[in-house]
């Protein structure tokens, strides 16, 4: 599963590495491509995304290049050192959503974003799928997404929650905000 977000106006901080303050996710309904070419509309309920074992798998999640294609699309102990470009810390719920602080390490995926590129991130993650439909803020919906665990979280080219998202530095210049609104 893959949620995702975008980037604007990242800063560097003193050392070289980029950092931001992330919105990540927020309660909504999503719609996910199946293999079998039909998209099945899932809820994160507030009362499944926010709970305390959502954020424990979001501090230190590893920061990646676009989603790992082997391993089942996850960064795992044996492949780690070939997909880590950065990390997530300090994972917390803010106005209804999941925000965290990103510092990504690699000069090669820091040029990307810092050129324009790979701005979007996307949450890497596994769900418990209930097949139970119903209603959210008004919308339908075919399921819960329930036991969220976040493995990674992806620089990618494009996301599917458009360019709302972006990045306004703060008077410190300490970190960025990412702002989203879906």
């Amino acid at each position: 599963r893959f949620d995702k977000a975008s980037l604007s106006e990242p800063f560097l901080g003193e050392d070289g590495f980029l950092k931001a303050k992330v919105k990540l996710t927020k309660p909504g309904i999503y719609p996910y491509l199946l293999s079998n070419g039909i998209v099945r509309k899932e809820v994160k309920l507030p009362e499944e995304l926010f709970k305390e074992s959502v954020l424990t798998s979001l501090n230190g999640a590893p920061v990646t290049e676009d989603h790992p294609v082997l391993e089942g699309g996850f960064v795992k102990s044996k492949n780690y050192s070939k997909l880590v470009r950065g990390v997530i810390t300090n994972p917390r719920i803010e106005d209804n959503f999941i925000v965290a602080d990103e510092t990504i390490f690699d000069q090669s995926l820091i040029d990307l974003v810092m050129q324009g590129e790979k701005r979007e991130v996307s949450i890497g993650f596994k769900s418990a799928i209930d097949l139970v439909s119903g209603e959210f803020n008004g919308d339908r919906f075919d399921a819960i997404q329930r036991s969220i665990e976040v493995n990674h979280v992806a620089h990618v080219n494009k996301g599917n929650a458009g360019k709302e998202a972006r990045i306004i530095l703060d008077s410190n210049f300490n970190y960025g905000i990412l702002q989203r609104s879906d």
